[in-house]
């Protein structure tokens, strides 16, 4: 055997559990993303008296839209930082801890699932956003306040 055949072999041997990873890491993507969603919702609707109170001291429509997108980035921005930093620290152990063992997987980065990933998070963004501004035109001053 050659060194580039000894290579191809190993390599065959970890596609199945490599494309395992990639599998968990699709599954959770989509639960993530889902997730994400589910709690963007549920803040919004649980903060609509706010919404209501901050308009009848004075807070214009515009600047509520403004704060509220200001929010949406945060919550975002920290999910795309985290992923990428918990991600890579994952991906450098497992790939370190397979090299120690058989001296011929290298880290490549999946970029398409970090393409995917922030196209994820845009989507979301402009949809909560649009979600968020019909919201808030529906909602009158005192119908939010009595709510509970």
């Amino acid at each position: 055997n050659t060194i580039e055949q000894t290579i191809k072999n190993i390599q065959y041997r970890y596609s199945a559990s490599i494309n395992a990873l990639y599998m968990t890491s699709a599954i959770l993507f989509v639960f993530g993303s889902i997730s994400l969603m589910n709690m963007l919702m549920v803040d919004f609707q649980n903060r609509k008296r706010e919404f209501g109170l901050l308009e009848a001291v004075g807070v214009t429509r515009k600047q509520l839209k403004a704060m509220l997108n200001r929010e949406i980035g945060i919550y975002l921005g920290g999910s795309l930082a985290i992923s990428l930093i918990c991600g890579s620290i994952f991906s450098v152990i497992v790939c370190r801890r397979l090299d120690a063992i058989n001296h011929c997987i290298t880290l490549k980065l999946p970029w398409f699932f970090l393409l995917a990933l922030i196209c994820v998070l845009l989507v979301i963004y402009l949809v909560f956003s649009m979600y968020s501004k019909m919201e808030l035109k529906k909602a009158s001053i005192l119908s939010a306040i009595k709510s509970e």
